[in-house]
């Protein structure tokens, strides 16, 4: 006889628990991409300086 559970699919969510660098790396690439347009948006908000 065959398991039910073998036919089932694996929700994706499991899928990247279960490969923890994966889910490291994609945490790090989100915190870069995050920071990195912030200060850009932070920077060419900034008005611009007046000079003596």
């Amino acid at each position: 006889m065959t398991n039910p559970q073998d036919n089932q699919k694996v929700p994706w969510g499991q899928q990247l628990f279960e490969r923890p660098l994966l889910l490291l790396g994609l945490g790090l690439l989100v915190m870069f991409v995050f920071y990195t347009i912030w200060g850009l948006i932070e920077i060419f908000s900034l008005p611009q300086a007046t000079l003596p």
